[in-house]
């Protein structure tokens, strides 16, 4: 009877960790968010807690929870942007709309993304609203995607970068067409 106890659990066990976040159109960008991307953000959320004791440390202090919230919410923006990135990359391989190599599609996106978002200062009313449409973008649908930090709670600042990035392009192209 015990054996078999251990076996469910076991298998139950087993069944969890194949539950994928299901945040992606693509199950292969599902798997990715799982092994791959899960594996570096933990790997990178490990590194900046360990930078923020240190400072802490030297200071003489504690981390600041701001600071922690910070790190999360900015690895929390990554993580799905490069499951979506993995997703469109996976979804043009299927269309065989485009030949570049998988890799360099999403290192491509991955970058153009983030480096849109850090450069990002919204010019206008406008691009305000592209940014707040796409905060938050849907919670419930991307929740189990994050719970691998165990936070215990969703960061309030989820952003789709990919969804900001096309409606600040859309609109902006939209202007320059209006202005001719």
């Amino acid at each position: 009877m015990y054996h078999i106890i251990v076996l469910v659990a076991a298998s139950i066990s087993v069944l969890a960790s194949c539950v994928s976040a299901s945040a992606f159109d693509n199950i292969e960008a599902d798997v990715a968010y799982g092994r791959a991307i899960k594996e570096q953000i933990l790997k990178e959320f490990s590194i900046a807690m360990k930078m923020l004791k240190d400072q802490a440390d030297s200071l003489g202090t504690t981390a600041r929870e701001k600071d922690i919230q910070t790190f999360q919410e900015h690895l929390y923006n990554k993580a799905i942007l490069m499951g979506q990135c993995v997703d469109i990359a996976i979804s043009a391989k299927k269309n065989g709309s485009d030949k570049t190599p998988y890799d360099t599609n999403v290192n491509r996106c991955i970058e153009a993304h983030l480096k849109f978002m850090n450069d990002f200062s919204p010019r206008d009313i406008h691009e305000i609203m592209c940014l707040e449409e796409f905060t938050n973008f849907n919670p419930s649908r991307i929740a189990r995607a994050y719970d691998f930090l165990n936070t215990g709670k969703i960061a309030p600042g989820i952003i789709d970068y990919i969804g900001t990035k096309q409606c600040v392009e859309h609109l902006r192209r939209t202007k320059l067409n209006t202005r001719k």
